[in-house]
């Protein structure tokens, strides 16, 4: 393995830092596949900006092959830290949807092609490893990240699972049933997609004069509004995203609708009691 050793941005540094901690990878995994989608970058120049922050990682077996198999051709009179510079910069441009699909790629690309072909994998996800049907890969602009949304073969029930968390991704050969079966329920799923799969699921609720003023103000995960008669406001929300927006809301939200969330939230109201009735 082969050191490297440069400084950069304190801008690049953030960024890298900040995600690997959000996508679950090790920064020197992070530096090497960075390397990786730009080692062959047109138009390498060297850069003015202001670079203090020093960082070294360690180039694995096959990205060394690849700079060896470059670097020549580069036929430059800076060093190879101006090279990796560079090359971090440039990184540090993507958006964060971008930067995400390039550190996931190799997962990405198997899941994706799964998907085009319409057959199952084998994933590895919260410490279980689990045969699914892939359906499709959205972006999520609310909490921005990539989610799949998957079929859970031994639970048969629709899950979505965070693209970052998915550690292992193995092929199959097993054709796809539910996703087969169900092609246009998917595609409006997809089209109204979110990570809680609320598409299709109704919650309806009674807001207090300052429950209305919040409803406003809270703007993260906040369910889709169908319609407001009568005071009662009928949104599109799975119970767990309802359970999550609305907890913040106190005694300025009544669930009305369904039964089963309006237990839930009565449970926690009875257990929140007990904790202070002393």
């Amino acid at each position: 393995m082969r050191k490297i050793r440069l400084t950069v941005t304190n801008l690049v540094a953030e960024t890298i830092e900040y995600d690997a901690k959000l996508f679950q990878i090790s920064k020197n995994l992070l530096y090497n596949n960075i390397f990786k989608k730009f080692y062959d970058k047109k138009g390498y120049k060297k850069l003015e900006k202001e670079h203090t922050v020093v960082i070294q990682f360690n180039l694995n077996k096959t990205e060394e092959r690849l700079l060896e198999s470059v670097w020549d051709d580069f036929n430059c009179e800076n060093s190879l830290a101006e090279y990796f510079r560079y090359i971090f910069d440039e990184y540090g441009k993507l958006s964060r949807a971008e930067r995400e699909r390039l550190i996931h790629k190799d997962n990405i690309d198997k899941l994706e092609e799964q998907i085009k072909h319409k057959k199952n994998v084998i994933i590895s996800y919260n410490n279980r490893v689990e045969e699914i049907e892939p359906l499709f890969i959205q972006y999520d602009k609310d909490n921005q990240l990539y989610y799949l949304c998957g079929y859970l073969i031994r639970k048969n029930m629709l899950l979505s699972y965070r693209v970052s968390g998915i550690l292992m991704v193995e092929k199959k050969e097993t054709k796809q049933i539910y996703g087969i079966e169900n092609k246009k329920f998917i595609s409006e799923l997809k089209r109204n997609f979110d990570p809680f799969l609320s598409y299709n699921q109704k919650v309806i609720i009674k807001f207090t004069e300052n429950g209305k003023k919040l409803l406003d103000k809270f703007r993260h995960n906040k369910p889709k509004l169908i319609s407001n008669e009568n005071d009662l406001y009928i949104f599109e929300s799975s119970e767990l995203k309802a359970q999550l927006f609305f907890s913040g809301f106190w005694d300025d939200a009544e669930i009305v609708e369904p039964k089963s969330l309006r237990d839930w939230f009565i449970d926690k109201a009875k257990k929140t009691f007990e904790k202070y009735s002393y």
